[in-house]
């Protein structure tokens, strides 16, 4: 009898430990499936402005590219341009960090949710015995 309910006991404690390692493994899962969304999200987003490669002075026709004049207004409009750029690197790096930080509280949340049922779950157990 002492025998069985052993062999009970370690099948519970077996089928515990599968249940907890489950729990994290689809918390893991989520948290990382998440990610992959956000980062697909904004490598579409950038592709969309990477397009955008030419530079167009608005001038008629007749210009002749080696004027001083047309070389100004290209050399203006290209710094114009790599501003725009270098602005939406910055914002795209504010929103990464942003993204991680909010994943870093996510998986926290979650964390100390499984913390807080762990040990319920054991105080449970202990109870019971």
């Amino acid at each position: 009898m002492e025998i069985t309910l052993n062999c009970a006991q370690q099948q519970i404690c077996a089928c515990e430990a599968v249940i907890v390692a489950s729990h994290a493994t689809a918390a893991i899962l989520k948290l990382q499936a998440q990610k992959l969304q956000s980062t697909l999200h904004m490598k579409e987003e950038n592709q969309g402005q990477r397009g955008r490669a030419t530079i167009s002075l608005g001038v008629g026709d007749g210009a002749i590219i080696t004027e001083d004049e047309f070389i100004k207004k290209f050399e203006v409009k290209k710094k114009a341009q790599e501003k725009k750029e270098k602005e939406g690197r910055k914002m795209v790096s504010q929103r990464i960090i942003l993204l991680r930080n909010a994943q870093k509280e996510a998986w926290e949340v979650v964390y100390n949710e499984y913390e807080a049922e762990k040990a319920e779950y054991n105080r449970l157990c202990q109870e019971l015995r």
